[in-house]
């Protein structure tokens, strides 16, 4: 019999007269293999789902800006306030050309990001327009129902002094005091008649400055806005779909704003509370009789009736005061103190008058304050400092497939790149040609700057450097890119194809930089960083504990095996084959205890791969990539984890295993020390 094979006997008979022993400590072998399999396959997968919320939403694997940019480039925006500033990419077709010629690269999209405001409005400036509109359009049936609800929302501000004592001093409540009572007597409202146009508009101007500015303000809404080429964006982006409205039509200009931004900020106020009341009581199983900040939001809720009773006309607000009469099984003739007992929700009640809201109430109010296919004045600072107010139509509401419930999500909203262009202060080809055309027919001529003060104040005459150039025919359009979205073909290339990209570009001296996801991502990226450091720390802490209880257990296993070592030495065992018999059970065990604890890693993996883990905060749905992740494992989570354990028990029981071997063997069978 070989040596070999008899190291290999002894090692088997061993570990089975010590099964007891060695099912113990292969146990703990186990368990550590299975922490590191199972949570190492856990954080790959938050990882991968993470990037591809970020990837597969705005930002792409690689970004492209401004080498010498002030600010670092933040898609979701920093930590810090205002806008960023990342300069422009001047040659975005070169740029293109050149990332577009490289092996792995997918698209190149063009991008731009800034911020813009947008106002709603109040119940009142809302009527008024509609009875201008009437007015213009000789419509009696709409100015008859435009005034009946004009007079109610008069009357209730005019029954109402504690509002009036709230939004003025005293000289101001008096004066509006007079005007209310002014609108509320008799025959003021007979001058809005189609017989007297002029007369109509003139006492429609009155209810503008004197009446308008005692109802609620319409609401200011920030959006952070991308521009970017939209046919492009939602070829790329698989992930995008529209979920009211439709896509911007190719060729035309428009917004799309995130659909959770407008359910949460555009749409009516009342709404809005009773969504975010049943979403707490019948989904999340919360109570509002136990949560102080759920009763504080239905108390805000019942002031917020108005918000309701100014959009109903005469007979819608006969029909909603039936139901809720019905509903509540009174006999309140007040409409409004009707409203407010209705909106005055409990755990008991929410769920049915959410359904009551939207079966009665919403079909006849203006459910959000900006509808969609409207067109508003989308506001922004310029770079150079000024407001510029460009017109763009709401064409509808999008969403990222997945991230729907995720909050950060939230902070885009997209616009075409020309829209882009002028709420940034840039001018198109069609205004530079428009400016050409009046240099040329005011004679306009541009002087060097020695000669500015004499061509300014006198002193001779100023020869011109450079005459107003001749409108061209056609003008080419060159587009503003402040930074543009590089799509890979794999994500497992990103490093290797950001530095191919940048050695390229910077060979080309475009002066433009490359960041990956990560980077520029901003907030989102750093939150993922952070989310990720967590995980390996906790990975590490359970990796560490269980690896300390694994060099424990060997340690003493093979202490203990002290006596049983110095009969081999007697028999004429050298310290070589000793340590190599112990060496071998442990490798024999931990391949053993391995396996099993791998396959029990995959099956936990397997099982929540099917099932999911829910994401239970808004944070999770963005770091999952989706209401729930959906973690798998692979072949390199297994072996690395059997690497690592075996490597473990080996290193714990070679060092006692040699200590072991230097006793000597008279002494080792008394088995002391």
């Amino acid at each position: 019999m070989t040596l070999a094979r008899l190291i290999v006997r002894i090692a088997v008979r061993s570990l089975i007269a010590h099964r007891v022993k060695s099912a113990f400590v292969g146990l703990i072998l186990a368990v550590g293999t299975f922490l590191v399999a199972f949570f190492g396959a856990l954080l790959s997968s938050i990882e991968v789902a993470t990037e591809s919320a970020i990837t597969e939403s705005i930002a792409g694997h690689l970004q492209i800006y401004d080498k010498d940019a002030r600010d670092p480039l933040e898609l979701f925006g920093g930590m810090g306030l205002g806008s960023q500033d990342v300069g422009e990419i001047p040659d975005f077709e070169a740029v293109r050309e050149v990332a577009a010629a490289i092996d792995g690269v997918a698209a190149v999209l063009p991008m731009g990001v800034t911020n813009a405001t947008i106002f709603g409005r109040n119940e009142i400036d809302t009527v008024l327009e509609t009875l201008r509109e009437s007015v213009r359009d000789g419509d009696a049936a709409r100015l008859a129902a435009a005034t009946a609800r004009a007079k109610r929302i008069v009357e209730s501000l005019a029954t109402d002094s504690a509002t009036l004592d709230a939004i003025g001093e005293a000289g101001e409540v008096e004066q509006m005091r007079t005007a209310l009572s002014e609108a509320t007597a008799p025959g003021f409202w007979d001058a809005l008649d189609l017989a007297d146009p002029g007369a109509a508009m003139s006492k429609l101007d009155w209810l503008d400055a004197n009446i308008a500015p005692m109802a609620n303000d319409g609401r200011l809404f920030y959006l952070r806005v991308v521009g970017t080429d939209l046919d492009l964006y939602q070829r790329e982006f698989d992930r995008f779909y529209v979920v009211k409205g439709q896509p911007v039509p190719p060729g035309e200009r428009g917004i799309l704003i995130s659909d959770r931004s407008y359910e949460e900020f555009v749409k009516n106020i009342v709404a809005r509370q009773l969504d975010v009341l049943r979403r707490a009581v019948v989904e999340r199983g919360e109570s509002i009789a136990a949560d102080p900040l759920l009763q504080d939001r239905v108390k805000r809720l019942t002031k917020q009736y108005r918000r309701v009773s100014f959009q109903l006309d005469p007979e819608g607000a006969r029909v909603v005061a039936d139901a809720l009469r019905a509903h509540l099984g009174s006999t309140e003739t007040d409409f409004d103190a009707l409203l407010r007992a209705f909106l005055a929700v409990d755990d008991a009640t929410i769920a049915a008058r959410h359904a009551l809201f939207y079966e009665v109430i919403a079909p006849r109010i203006t459910l959000y304050e900006i509808p969609i296919g409207q067109e508003i004045p989308l506001r922004g600072f310029s770079k150079s400092g000024y407001i510029r107010a460009v017109p763009s139509r709401v064409w509808g509401t999008f969403e990222t497939r997945g991230l729907e419930k995720a909050s950060v999500e939230q902070g885009v909203n997209l616009v075409d790149l020309d829209t882009f262009r002028e709420l940034y202060g840039k001018m198109g080809a069609a205004q530079l040609a428009e400016l050409s055309d009046l240099k040329r027919e005011v004679g306009v001529a541009t002087v060097s700057r020695d000669d500015a003060e004499a061509a300014l104040f006198g002193g001779g005459p100023a020869e011109p450097v450079e005459a107003a150039a001749a409108p061209t025919q056609a003008a080419k359009e060159v587009p503003l890119v402040l930074n543009a979205a590089v799509v890979l073909h794999d994500r497992q290339r990103v490093q290797e194809l950001m530095g191919v990209l940048s050695e390229r570009l910077e060979a080309a001296n475009l002066g433009v930089q490359v960041v990956d996801w990560q980077e520029a991502a901003g907030v989102l990226g750093q939150l993922a960083f952070v989310v990720r450091l967590v995980l390996v720390i906790s990975l590490a802490i359970a990796f560490g504990v269980s690896m300390i209880i694994v060099n424990n257990a060997m340690m003493m296993a093979t202490l203990d095996r002290v006596p049983e070592i110095g009969t081999i030495r007697a028999v004429g065992g050298q310290r070589g084959i000793v340590v190599a018999i112990v060496v071998l059970e442990t490798v024999l065990l931990a391949l053993m205890a391995g396996l099993l604890g791998a396959g029990l890693a995959v099956l936990a993996i397997w099982k929540l791969g099917e099932v999911g883990i829910p994401a239970v905060m808004d944070a999770l749905v963005f770091l999952f990539s989706g209401d729930r992740l959906y973690p798998v494992i692979d072949a390199q989570h297994v072996g690395f984890s059997m690497a690592v354990v075996l490597v473990v028990a080996v290193l714990s029981t070679l060092y006692p295993a040699v200590l072991a071997a230097r006793v000597p063997p008279v002494v080792a069978m008394r088995g002391k020390d």
